[in-house]
């Protein structure tokens, strides 16, 4: 069985789950993705909160949209550098041989 273990930078090891969604899940529900995650624009080197993103999109900020504003950004480990890392790892089921 393949799952997604969670890393966070400074903590380590802060879970696991089945799939990428399932992992963003976990974050949020886990208060370690909240409104005030900070986020930051190379190209202008400015810090920005999650909060502000939703605002500026004027899209209302609940569980679910940030769920879906996490996946968004699912595939690109660089976007999450610094913050959360994910690796796909398995799990052996079996305890004998057939």
């Amino acid at each position: 069985m393949q799952v997604i273990t969670i890393h966070e930078e400074n903590h380590g090891f802060i879970g696991t789950a089945t799939t990428m969604k399932a992992a963003f899940r976990f974050l949020i529900e886990h208060k370690w993705l909240t409104p005030e995650f900070d986020l930051y624009d190379e190209a202008t080197g400015a810090w920005y909160t999650l909060r502000n993103v939703f605002e500026v999109k004027d899209i209302e900020l609940t569980k679910e949209n940030m769920l879906a504003w996490a996946m968004e950004y699912a595939d690109d480990p660089m976007f999450w550098d610094g913050a959360f890392y994910f690796s796909t790892d398995t799990i052996c089921e079996r305890e004998d041989w057939t």
